[in-house]
């Protein structure tokens, strides 16, 4: 598969690893190239050099269809030179989610950091946050929390505190306000040539003002409704964006939203601690409920320890539904956190 410079291709997230998969393919006859917008059987694409429209290869386009699966935002894929693509590489760093039809759909893909936007406003829900822990984590992607909106708040250095608490050492976490630039420099650390950043969060917590801050874009942000605190609803289309330092930044819609599959653990929601608090348990098989002596009870607060049994919860009733064949969220779609919702060549 041919390659632009590596510069070029740098600037849209190329790495080692994709190299080795474009190159392995073979196919001398096809360019790499990165879907920046993807639609039904077209796409917009850039190759380093400039944005192409793209159409979907018909028997592509098929198979596509067949395995219930849609090109996503991030994909690396072949494109011909009648502009038509043909296949895409095999999938890293996949972030995706339940669909309302019970299969999956993706959310982005080859993404190698994820910047989870929770507001310090009306927006605040710290287990929608452990969700989306879980979310990225299964996909192999490192998180960041970023808070925003941190002018908004007169508690924001205690929120930011539990939050780091609730995630742990090893997940970052920034309360910030997106329209300042030492804030947003804060931020720009972690682009580089040959990275991927995503933006998850809900909407309205100011991913659209972010990106234009980040990626200087001239996307259009609109103004907060002054009736909720809540910014209006301003991503309709996964969008990806070039940044000044190398790599490049993916914008999403909001999700308020988020299912559960089964294949999460409640250790990419940040729980590690309880797991190792449960080893000096008086019974091996404690939930950490109502069980007298439970070490975990007793270490870890009342509050935090409600998330942990809601997420337990669901999972142990998803991964049932899965068994049994019952979609993902039909059985208990008013429960918890419902969502609002390689190839043929």
């Amino acid at each position: 598969m041919q390659l632009s410079s590596d510069s070029a291709l740098g600037a849209l997230g190329l790495n080692e690893a994709v190299r080795r998969d474009a190159l392995a393919l073979g196919r001398p006859e096809l360019r790499l190239v990165r879907v920046v917008e993807p639609q039904r059987s077209q796409a917009r694409v850039d190759d380093g050099e400039q944005l192409i429209d793209a159409t979907l290869y018909s028997s592509y386009l098929a198979q596509l269809k067949s395995d219930g699966d849609a090109l996503a935002v991030g994909d690396w894929a072949g494109l011909d030179t009648e502009n038509m693509l043909r296949l895409h590489l095999p999938r890293r760093g996949l972030i995706s989610r339940p669909s309302k039809e019970g299969g999956t759909q993706v959310v982005a893909a080859h993404i190698d950091l994820a910047l989870l936007v929770m507001g310090l406003d009306g927006d605040w829900a710290p287990h929608r946050l452990q969700r989306y822990l879980m979310l990225v984590r299964r996909g192999g992607v490192s998180p960041v929390v970023v808070l925003s909106k941190r002018d908004q708040c007169d508690e924001a250095e205690q929120r930011q505190a539990g939050i780091q608490a609730m995630v742990g050492d090893e997940v970052p976490v920034h309360a910030i306000n997106a329209r300042s630039a030492e804030a947003v420099n804060e931020l720009r650390r972690y682009a580089a040539p040959g990275r991927t950043l995503v933006l998850l969060g809900s909407s309205g917590v100011g991913k659209s003002t972010l990106t234009n801050a980040l990626a200087g874009s001239d996307q259009l942000t609109q103004a907060t409704r002054a009736y909720d605190g809540r910014g209006r609803h301003t991503t309709t289309a996964r969008s990806m964006y070039r940044l000044p330092g190398g790599g490049c930044l993916i914008d999403t819609p909001g999700m308020r939203g988020l299912r559960l599959t089964g294949a999460e653990t409640l250790k990419d929601a940040g729980f590690d601690d309880v797991a190792v608090l449960a080893q000096n348990c008086r019974f091996a098989n404690c939930r950490h409920d109502q069980e007298p002596g439970c070490a975990v009870r007793e270490a870890v607060g009342a509050v935090r320890l409600t998330h942990y049994h809601a997420l337990l919860r669901e999972l142990e009733r998803t991964r049932s539904d899965t068994l049994t064949g019952q979609r993902p969220g039909d059985k208990h779609a008013g429960r918890g956190a419902r969502g609002r919702s390689s190839r043929s060549r």
